[in-house]
């Protein structure tokens, strides 16, 4: 059919689409619900690796009397904690 046609042609000069800027593309979408969520979602993600490091710094200190480690010991284990995250970041995103 022809509009069919019409719409497999390209843009003639006298009919070029508008260009936007991103930051107008984004203004032109607004908030909506899928938004929303990705920002709680997020949220919930810096808040508990937040909790995981708050965690980390008081049970360093009862782990390192608990089993008496050094504190070569103690920062090594803190280290592991940190490059296992960074592992699952580069991995899972």
């Amino acid at each position: 059919s022809t509009d069919d046609q019409h719409a497999l042609t390209p843009l003639s000069n006298s009919a070029q689409a508008e260009i936007i800027s991103i930051d107008a593309a984004i203004d032109n979408l607004g908030t909506g619900r899928f938004q929303i969520r990705v920002l709680f979602a997020a949220g919930l993600c810096f808040m508990a690796d937040s909790m995981e490091i708050m965690l980390l710094s008081f049970l360093s200190i009862i782990l390192q009397d608990e089993w008496g480690l050094s504190p070569a010991q103690t920062a090594t284990i803190t280290s592991c904690v940190f490059a296992g995250s960074l592992t699952g970041t580069l991995i899972l995103g």
